[in-house]
């Protein structure tokens, strides 16, 4: 059988869907053991500073899994259990890898986003590109940097965008 050949676009292409796990110790196994996936990074502090000057703190714990084709699952501590769960209220967002976050941040409100406001512990960043440095398990380095950016699709779908050299 041939192979499907893949349709390329100019542009961020898909880099992650983020899942809220309640035991992400579990979430782990099930994807390493169900489907093959490995443990690529892992963090559990995210850093950036604020245009205010404000340092934005985001403490909780993350592990991406490498599902193979340079795709991944991000898997993020802080869900609800299953069995308390209405709906789809288990995946968070979509990450698009971008080589110039603030252009396809802007390209975005341009046509019709809005701006995603993050709050954590009771700090607010306005979701505009920024700098982040992420610590934890980052398969043998000590930190890594990401310029990420968030906002609304027009369907009120979350959206990141991960500009970096090694995601």
């Amino acid at each position: 059988m041939e192979k499907k050949k893949i349709h390329r676009i100019e542009g961020p292409g898909l880099h992650h869907s983020a899942l809220l796990s309640y035991d992400i110790d579990a979430t782990i196994r099930f994807y390493e053991q169900g489907f093959g996936a490995r443990k690529r990074y892992g963090w559990n502090s995210a850093q950036t500073i604020l245009p205010t000057g404000q340092f934005f703190d985001v403490l909780r714990r993350v592990q991406l899994m490498d599902m193979g084709d340079g795709n991944y699952i991000e898997i993020v501590a802080g869900g609800t259990p299953a069995s308390e769960r209405v709906g789809y209220d288990v995946w968070n967002h979509i990450a698009l890898r971008a080589d110039n976050t603030d252009l396809y941040y802007e390209r975005a409100i341009k046509a019709g986003a809005q701006p995603y406001s993050f709050v954590f512990n009771d700090k607010t960043w306005n979701g505009e590109p920024a700098d982040f440095v992420l610590s934890g398990d980052l398969s043998g380095q000590a930190t890594l940097s990401v310029r990420l950016a968030y906002c609304r699709g027009i369907d009120g779908e979350l959206i990141e965008m991960v500009q970096g050299k090694v995601l």
